[in-house]
């Protein structure tokens, strides 16, 4: 019985949604560079045309590198 259980707490938290406003998105390029950033902007903008706000229900974060790559 406390397998069952412990099986079915544990298929539950599969199962259960991610709500809206707990996504994030984290964008990482080792240089600054105009092809990453339209990369960058491009999927911004696809986001938002699916419905996605920036601050309201997703979040971004950008880090660049800055050509170092032992913090890429």
């Amino acid at each position: 019985m406390r397998k069952l259980l412990l099986a079915l707490v544990a298929a539950s938290a599969l199962v259960t949604p991610v709500k809206a406003e707990d996504i994030t998105v984290a964008i990482t390029a080792i240089v600054e560079h105009p092809a990453l950033d339209a990369a960058r902007d491009g999927v911004k903008a696809a986001l938002a045309d699916a419905g996605y706000k920036d601050g309201e229900n997703i979040k971004f974060l950008y880090e660049s590198a800055q050509g170092n790559p032992g913090t890429a």
